[in-house]
């Protein structure tokens, strides 16, 4: 179907391509938006995490300093 000359496509073909292509489009977007949901989360894991290591850091230090 999609092989046809262009000007062998009825209106209803058409329309129906353009459906199928918006439908496509939406897709991928809802999938961009959940993976930059998911890439936030982790940034935020991340800085957590390495706020939580530079306190055990700091503590490690003290305990050093009085050894």
């Amino acid at each position: 179907m999609y092989n046809e000359p262009p000007a062998l496509y009825d209106k209803n073909t058409v329309e129906l391509m353009i459906e199928e292509q918006q439908e496509e489009i939406r897709r991928l977007e809802e999938e961009a938006q959940k993976r930059v949901e998911e890439l936030r989360l982790n940034k935020e894991e991340l800085r957590a995490k390495d706020d939580e290591l530079e306190a055990l850091r700091r503590e490690l230090a003290k305990w050093t300093e009085n050894v």
